[in-house]
């Protein structure tokens, strides 16, 4: 699609572009998406992007949230992304999914956290969430002019830390068996998974992430 045909679909308005004129020009389908909320029901697999983290295994840290969308622009700074998003077919095959009357999972956040032995915090290296899984989702939202959408936080714990005078350790060939002294907390290990942290490994820590 060239820029010419572009402008021949959005009215250009206050220097810049209203993504959700795209509908009028475009008649799309669509007016609604129906997201699927109820995490018991959701289903990872099903998505085009594979994600490290299963439902099953995060549903205790995973949570719904309203994302805030704002009015969207075309200008010089997203103007091919938005040039490549119109051409991709996965684009017009969530546009269909979504006129047979489907409920779309929501886009999905990851918020990497790290436990320090004690208790779990934001991870220091990325404080801010990031989106993981659903750019086409988030593109369409926009040209249906929607200003806040659900979308799903994941808290993946990218770094454990445990001081030895607080925990114990056992291991056999293939696992690993984190204990706390006061016999409250115990964690298991793939030892293949893990990578150890040699900056914040110290003489009376251990510290590693998981692959």
């Amino acid at each position: 699609m060239t820029k010419e045909q572009l402008d021949l679909y959005i009215d250009i308005n206050n220097n810049g572009s209203r993504i959700a004129n795209f509908i009028r020009k475009e008649k799309l389908p669509i007016t609604k998406i129906d997201w699927l909320t109820d995490l018991d029901k959701i289903d990872l697999s099903v998505l085009r992007t594979r994600l490290i983290c299963n439902m099953k295994q995060c549903h205790q840290t995973a949570r719904i949230e309203l994302e805030q969308l704002g009015e969207s622009k075309i200008d010089d700074s997203n103007y091919n992304h938005y040039i490549n998003m119109l051409g991709d077919p996965a684009t017009n095959d969530l546009i269909e999914f979504i006129k047979q009357g489907n409920k779309i999972i929501p886009p999905i956040y990851l918020l990497a956290l790290e436990y320090d032995g004690n208790t779990f915090k934001t991870n220091k290296l990325h404080k801010e969430k990031g989106l993981c899984d659903g750019g086409h989702r988030l593109f369409v939202s926009r040209l249906l002019g929607l200003t806040e959408i659900p979308v799903i936080v994941l808290e993946k714990i990218e770094i454990f830390i445990f001081p030895y005078d607080k925990w114990t350790f056992k291991y056999d060939n293939i696992s690993l068996t984190v204990s706390s002294t006061d016999g409250k907390n115990e964690f298991n290990f793939d030892l293949c998974k893990m990578c150890v942290d040699h900056e914040r490994t110290k003489i009376d820590t251990l510290a590693f992430s998981l692959s």
